[in-house]
């Protein structure tokens, strides 16, 4: 038998990791392997493949100069879209929750700021 692991281990997926549906599958698979090893661990997703750089272009046509909360908004659908997917692919009896960060979109680097969930997670799941 394993010894179980303590602390803290965060994964970061993003881009081409999370582009197709048998990537998420297996990233779903290996997140389930690693819960099982003890200690929390931490899912960072971005958006899928090329999504936020089409997402940003598609702002561009529509406006000037795209930024606010339109494009925090905007931008974070595509890591709803892998969150999602993975929670599916997860599927029910699989460890773990789904907890949503905030994405903030930085119009001086023109890219998404990530920031800690405003939300206590025991807070939004007692037990």
């Amino acid at each position: 038998m394993a010894k179980p692991r303590a602390g803290v281990v965060v994964q970061k997926y993003g881009g081409t990791s999370v582009a197709t549906a048998e990537h998420i599958s297996a990233i779903a698979d290996r997140v389930a392997s690693r819960v099982g090893e003890g200690g929390e661990l931490i899912i960072v997703l971005s958006a899928m493949g090329k999504t936020t750089d089409e997402l940003v272009a598609l702002a561009h046509q529509v406006s000037r100069r795209p930024g606010g909360r339109e494009m925090d908004l905007l931008l974070s659908t595509g890591e709803q879209v892998s969150v999602s997917l993975l929670g599916l692919a997860s599927g029910p009896g699989r460890p773990g929750d789904l907890a949503h960060g905030q994405s903030v979109w930085d119009p001086h680097r023109q890219r998404l700021q990530h920031r800690e969930d405003p939300i206590d997670r025991h807070q939004a799941h007692p037990g």
